[in-house]
Formats: C-alpha cells, sequence, structure tokens
C-alpha cells in the first residue's frame, strides 16, 4: 500500500507540479480527518467477519440532531456528549439486532441505513445557523501550526491501531473474523464482543458527526 500511495503522489506531482506542495498536503489531511476515524470502527468490524453499511445515513441524522442541539443550547460540552452518545446507541441498536436476532449484517445494516436517512430528513426540515464559539473553534483552531480535528484524528487512530493489533480485544476480534465458532469455544464472549463492536462504530461516527 505504501509503494502504491507513493507511486500515486509521484505521478500526480508530474502532472501537476503544484501538487507536491506541502500546503496541499495539509488540505489534504485536514479533509481525511474524518475519513480516518471512521475507518477505524468499519475495519474492526470487517476484520471480526461483519459489516456495517448504514454509518453515512448515522452520521448524517447525529449531524442534524447535534447541530440542532449546538445552536439551541450553545453548549459545546453536551452537544458533543449527545452526538457521542447518539452514535453508540445507534451502533448498539445495529449490533444487537445482528447478534440476537441472527440476522445477516448486510441486510440488518441496509434497514438501518434506509431508517436513519428518512429520519436525518424528517429531522432535517430548515437550514441551522449561530453555531456556539466554542464549537467552531474544536473545528478550525490550531495548536503549533495544527488543526484540533487533525490531532484528534490521529490520537484516535493511533489508540485503535494499538488496541487492533497489540491487545487481547485485537486478537480475540481477529480469531472471531477467522472461526466465529472456534473461537467461541475457546471461551471468546463472541456475542458480546460483536455488539461492542458496532457500539464502538457509532461512538466514531458520532465523533466524525461532531
Amino acid at each position: 500500500m505504501a509503494l502504491v500511495a507513493a507511486a500515486l503522489i509521484l505521478l500526480f506531482s508530474v502532472l501537476n507540479p503544484s501538487f507536491f506542495r506541502l500546503e496541499n498536503f495539509v488540505v489534504i489531511g485536514v479533509n481525511s480527518t474524518s475519513v480516518l476515524i471512521a475507518v477505524l470502527g468499519t475495519s474492526a468490524l470487517l476484520i471480526a467477519g461483519y459489516v456495517d453499511l448504514s454509518i453515512g445515513s448515522m452520521m448524517a441524522l447525529i449531524g442534524i440532531i447535534v447541530a440542532k442541539i449546538a445552536v439551541a443550547t450553545q453548549d459545546a460540552f453536551l452537544t458533543a456528549a449527545v452526538g457521542l452518545g447518539l452514535g453508540t446507541l445507534l451502533g448498539l441498536v445495529n449490533g444487537i439486532l445482528v447478534r440476537r436476532l441472527s440476522i445477516s449484517p448486510l441486510i440488518v445494516t441496509l434497514a438501518m441505513l434506509a431508517l436513519y436517512g428518512g429520519l436525518a430528513f424528517v429531522v432535517s426540515s430548515t437550514a441551522v445557523y449561530g453555531f456556539p464559539p466554542s464549537l467552531l473553534e474544536l473545528g478550525r483552531g490550531k495548536a503549533f501550526g495544527i488543526q484540533y480535528t487533525v490531532m484528534i484524528a490521529v490520537a484516535v487512530f493511533l489508540i485503535g491501531s494499538f488496541v487492533l493489533t497489540r491487545t487481547v480485544t485485537g486478537l480475540r476480534i481477529y480469531a472471531i473474523g477467522g472461526d466465529p465458532r472456534a473461537a467461541e469455544l475457546c471461551g471468546i464472549p463472541v456475542g458480546r464482543l460483536v455488539v461492542g463492536l458496532y457500539a464502538a462504530n457509532g461512538f466514531l461516527i458520532g465523533l466524525v458527526a461532531v
């Protein structure tokens, strides 16, 4: 993957000399923060043999609700807490439906994609203005010349990568993806861990939405 990325950078630099500039890479990094965070939860689910197709609609729904709460309360902390909590709750619902009802994750999350998308359409009746300055500062502010969003994304990515590759939980996720039945016979709480993965995925989507 590193070689492919290097080849693409070289190609784009040849096609457009202004591509290989620090300012351009900073813009790319800022615009990629949401993807960097969201890919963690999705990757963990895929490693375990599951999938969540509803993350786009989930993010839209949470984003709209968070925006309305931010304008109504002017409280950045409450807004962030609601976004993270709602994301975790929606992810938990997906996980419970997949595990407890033994329904294919493709079917469940495709249905939830439609449901969350419909709810987002219902609650997005009007444009939202007047966000609290502290929340805007979180999205636009910088420390040492680096935007807060980039710092948060890198921190989340490093923590998530560590959990997946260096902890017992990460090894269990790989074991479930390899053979769920064998993992269960080894004493791994497959159902609980899968539901937890969906909840963690929802938490990360909530973070992206905020």
